[in-house]
């Protein structure tokens, strides 16, 4: 895979959400979305802030929510959550939308593990910058805190199952709008699980930046999680035994001399 790309790139949960877990996941207002971790809040605690969900070492786990006084099981990966607005008086209808999912598998035959010299990408949806306008997806994306990164899952056949090469593989949290003239917490980062550690490989799931437009006023959004399935770990060991054979011989043959000469007790 060279100079190529795949994205998802705020493919995943849209705006707010009622069922789980992206109904405790999505931002409202000037809250960022939650996938990994928590998204940003702000001190004026204008807004909801999404909460982290899921598993960062089993990406298919489950999880169990109660839902109408019965449980029910949700199968993963999941989505990364949006970040929602209603109309109101001062503000028009708006929505930012999550980081999809990327499941990608190679076969048994590859002995020499996956090259990876593109781009592998699940961020939330970039925020609108100034002079660079967010294209509007059925509600425009403004004015909100950051969607969260998505999931990717690498899995590598074969007796080498490792990820080689110079790529990116991403599922950063989204930035608050810093075009907006509005205070808003950045978007949680999300999950990448990867069959082992690569050097080379840039990994990125950091959480969004909260907008400043009082410094220290919204927090950025909780860090994703890399999950590496195998790592390798080279151990040395050195073990010094010394055995003084010489010694013990010399001193049993004086004991069996004093003992012929009847010198000492009997032992």
């Amino acid at each position: 895979m060279e100079n190529a790309s795949i994205r998802s790139d705020g493919l995943g949960q849209c705006g707010r959400a009622a069922y789980p877990p992206y109904a405790q996941g999505y931002g409202g207002g000037s809250g960022g979305a939650g996938h990994a971790g928590s998204g940003g809040a702000c001190q004026n605690g204008d807004g909801h802030t999404g909460a982290g969900y899921g598993d960062a070492t089993s990406p298919y786990s489950s999880m169990w929510e109660e839902i109408v006084h019965h449980w029910e099981e949700i199968a993963g990966p999941f989505f990364g959550s949006g970040t929602y607005q209603g109309a109101q008086t001062n503000a028009t209808q708006a929505q930012c939308c999550g980081g999809g999912v990327i499941a990608l598998q190679a076969g048994p035959t590859r002995e020499q593990g996956l090259q990876l010299d593109g781009t592998i990408s699940a961020d939330g949806q970039p925020a609108r910058r100034p002079g660079h306008p967010q294209p509007e997806r059925g509600l425009p994306c403004e004015n909100l805190g950051g969607a969260a990164g998505g999931t990717i899952i690498l899995h590598v056949g074969g007796k080498t199952p490792f990820v080689n090469g110079s790529g990116s593989v991403l599922a950063r949290g989204a930035d608050a709008d810093q075009a907006s003239n509005e205070a808003a917490g950045g978007g949680s980062g999300g999950r990448v699980h990867m069959p082992a550690y690569s050097p080379l490989v840039q990994m990125d799931a950091r959480g969004g930046a909260g907008s400043q437009k009082v410094p220290g006023q919204c927090e950025a959004g909780a860090a994703g999680t890399i999950f590496y399935l195998q790592v390798r770990v080279r151990v040395r060991v050195r073990v010094r035994v010394r055995v003084r054979v010489g010694f013990c011989r010399r001193e049993h043959l004086q004991k069996r001399r004093r003992h012929r000469l009847g010198i000492g007790g009997h032992e």
